[in-house]
């Protein structure tokens, strides 16, 4: 993924501006029909007039590229190039810099582009996925190699699969470093892990006395600790059928 300007970052992602600024020398008359681009390759599924009042975005070009969707704001509303269901590649020319809608200061001088990301409905910062890649991916790609490779990293990690479902919502359009990080810090994964070794202990001690232990201890809310005795017991059964 590549960034839709080349110019610079006026007003970065924050929690009260949840997307990205980008102008020409502070804005301006310099910025005004500077190129924008799309920041990946994807399909066109608005373009147009849109918001109002303070949220009014102007001219605005949407592209949606698996769970991901962007939104070029404030174009010069003349200056789109693309049309609704027509399909884009990554830095391909789809409209200029202007100041179409609510902008600061208004008129000339406030020209800018206004990127808005969201990967499944919610809002991320763009530049976090600039040009990152993981042996040599970029975003997670909806295949089937994709899917395979995935599958078989959560089964390791967390003892199970999931479904082709569960993947295109949960996976596509994520960065790897970002699922990497996710299902390694799964911390239902990491109870059941803990039950599991609570039971192998078991077969060597008395499984009561060490839940005991635990909830001796204080760290475990009771409700995981409860979680715990029924996969205690689970994994003892198991183990003790193994054993046969």
């Amino acid at each position: 993924m590549i960034s839709p300007s080349s110019g610079v970052v006026t007003q970065g992602f924050s929690g009260s501006h949840p997307a990205v600024d980008y102008a020409y020398n502070g804005g301006g008359s310099t910025s005004y029909g500077q190129p924008i681009v799309a920041p990946e390759a994807g399909r066109v599924t608005y373009v147009g007039q849109m918001g109002t009042g303070v949220n009014d975005a102007g001219t605005v070009v949407q592209i949606v590229a698996g769970a991901r969707t962007h939104r070029l704001c404030h174009l010069i509303p003349s200056s789109p190039t693309v049309g609704a269901n027509q399909q884009v590649s990554m830095g391909q020319v789809v409209g200029q810099m202007g100041y179409s809608g609510y902008v600061i200061p208004a008129g000339m001088a406030g020209s800018h582009l206004h990127w808005v990301m969201e990967i499944n409905g919610l809002r991320v910062d763009g530049r976090q996925y600039i040009n990152e890649k993981i042996g040599g991916d970029d975003m997670i790609q909806n295949n089937d190699s994709e899917f395979e490779r995935w599958w078989k990293l959560h089964r390791r990690i967390r003892g199970e699969g999931f479904s082709r479902d569960y993947f295109n919502k949960g996976f596509v359009g994520q960065s790897a470093i970002t699922m990497i990080d996710r299902i390694q810090n799964d911390p239902q994964a990491d109870y059941r892990e803990y039950a599991g070794d609570i039971g192998n202990l078991a077969i060597k001690q008395d499984w009561l006395k060490v839940i005991e232990d635990l909830k001796a201890g204080g760290n475990i809310p009771q409700a995981k600790i409860d979680n715990l005795i029924k996969e205690a017991e689970e994994a003892v059964a198991a183990a003790k059928k193994l054993k046969e």
